[in-house]
């Protein structure tokens, strides 16, 4: 569980920094911390938790964000906050706008699409079935958010390292998806992601997309080198789909 690792964040045993001194670096609720610490809370932490801890993990410990999420089920739970002018439900009616006005159906799957794969967890920020992926059956589209937690060059890595991870579980079964895209608000880091993954060649349907989100609109899928050809039908977007009565459209009325 997550907070066995936190132990490690206070340093050596014969440190001065009791519990409440570490919570009050990170700037978190010792009550809250005791109870994951003592396996009490059944929920996953926060992300902004574990970037807090990670941030203030005693050197020594060998404590990172990444063994963090880890052992926190292997999931990083979050408020959906992606940027400061964007929230998630703004991106999911943008893109099913998108998608209803180019004439695709679409529709919300009715179970959970989490899976447990040895300890981690493969959970989308959204799923979708639609005929965007072919035209004529319904088939499963995974949406993954892109939260940047450090530099340009460790999400690069970042990235890579959980592409490969995902395309490998799907090869063995343990998850399954007609095509999955990534979902960046930072058009920097947007194409420097292309430029690292470009040397890549999959075969499976897999894209990147970049929202702005200032003017809340698609500007750009960019589709993974893939042996498998498939379209990229978020892009270009020649409509206007800044209406905010767009953006929340009824659940209800998908087909």
């Amino acid at each position: 569980m997550f907070f066995r690792f936190t132990v490690l964040s206070k340093g050596e045993k014969n440190s001065k920094r009791s519990s409440i001194d570490f919570c009050n670096e990170c700037g978190i609720s010792p009550s809250m911390f005791s109870r994951y610490l003592n396996q009490k809370n059944k929920r996953s932490c926060p992300i902004e938790i574990l970037k807090k801890v990670a941030a203030h993990a005693a050197p020594e410990s060998g404590v990172t964000f990444d063994i963090l999420v880890a052992a926190n089920d292997g999931t990083a739970s979050c408020d959906y906050v992606l940027h400061p002018d964007i929230s998630i439900h703004e991106v999911i009616g943008i893109i099913t706008t998108v998608l209803l006005m180019k004439q695709y159906q679409c529709k919300y799957p009715s179970k959970d699409t989490a899976v447990n794969i040895m300890g981690l967890t493969y959970k989308p920020s959204w799923t979708i079935e639609t005929t965007a992926i072919d035209t004529v059956n319904m088939k499963k589209w995974d949406f993954f958010i892109w939260n940047i937690f450090g530099s340009t060059a460790t999400e690069e890595d970042r990235f890579v390292r959980q592409l490969l991870i995902i395309i490998g579980a799907k090869h063995l079964g343990y998850i399954n998806f007609d095509k999955l895209t990534f979902i960046f608000t930072d058009y920097a880091l947007f194409q420097s992601i292309i430029q690292k993954a470009s040397s890549l060649e999959i075969d499976c349907c897999i894209s990147l997309l970049y929202i702005d989100s200032v003017a809340k609109r698609i500007v750009q899928e960019y589709a993974l080198k893939s042996t498998l050809t498939f379209a990229q039908v978020l892009s270009p977007v020649n409509m206007d789909v800044s209406d905010n009565t767009l953006l929340f459209p009824d659940k209800n009325n998908l087909l």
